[in-house]
Parts: structure tokens; C-alpha cells; sequence
């Protein structure tokens, strides 16, 4: 896991980790679909008109209230403000890991979904307090 939760333990942090998925999973389930009246349901399905526009609209609003609801557990569970800057995170972690095994910023950068090696730079410096050459020659130094 490349995010540490506001927890104590392991097993805290696997229950959270699930109560996020199946949060997510019943905000998807639950489109259109709340009635448990099959022929209410049925009925919904025949008299929706399918056009692109509508159809365009309903994914539009699931999947801001999607991002939303993972927003909320992001915040919540992690050390991280937004989703945004979750995301970040997980990819200079994973720049961080490159980095150390190929020695390379660029390769680390570009691999990582950076397409600015400067803006990647910028990152890793805010994230870990040193630059990406910094951090391999205190790689090198151990």
C-alpha cells in the first residue's frame, strides 16, 4: 500500500480499505436502480429515452458523485487533502521505487505519467524534501 491511514493497525486499515470499496461500489450500484419494485425498475427501463445527451448526463452525475464519495475517503482515511493530491503521491511513490532501481529521473518521470521532467522535479522535491538527483546520490552514499 503506498498511503499510510490514520490507524494503528493492519487490520484497521483493511477494514477501511473495504468499507471505501464497498462504499464506492454501492454509490455505483444504486444508479437509477433504487427501487427493490422490479416493475417500478422494469418501468424505468421502458420509458427512458436513450439519447446520447441523456445518456451523456447520467454518467456525467455518477461520476462526480463517485469521484465525490472517493474524495470523502480519501480525506477521511488518509494524510492526503484531496484526490488529486492522493494520486500524485501514489505516482512519486512509485517514481521514488523506479528511481532507486534504474537510476534514472527521466525514466522515473516519464514512466510515472509525467511529462514535464521539471514539473516532476518540483514534486518529488515538495513531496520528499529533495530533488530526484539528491535523492540518488543519497541512494549512492548507503
Amino acid at each position: 500500500m503506498f498511503f499510510r491511514l490514520k490507524t494503528e493497525s493492519a487490520t484497521q486499515e483493511r477494514e477501511i480499505v473495504m468499507n471505501i470499496l464497498l462504499h464506492i461500489q454501492a454509490v455505483i450500484s444504486a444508479i437509477d436502480f433504487a427501487s427493490t419494485d422490479n416493475n417500478a425498475i422494469l418501468d424505468q427501463v421502458i420509458n427512458l429515452t436513450l439519447t446520447e445527451s441523456n445518456v451523456s448526463q447520467q454518467f456525467e452525475k455518477q461520476k462526480k458523485k463517485v469521484r465525490f464519495e472517493l474524495e470523502k475517503a480519501i480525506t477521511l482515511n488518509t494524510e492526503f487533502p484531496t484526490l488529486l493530491k492522493y494520486i500524485t503521491a501514489q505516482r512519486l511513490e512509485k517514481a521514488k521505487d523506479i528511481l532507486h532501481k534504474e537510476k534514472s529521473p527521466k525514466l522515473a518521470a516519464f514512466s510515472t505519467g509525467f511529462n514535464d521532467l521539471s514539473n516532476f522535479s518540483k514534486q518529488f522535491k515538495d513531496r520528499y524534501h529533495v530533488t530526484p538527483r539528491e535523492f540518488l546520490r543519497k541512494q549512492d552514499e548507503l
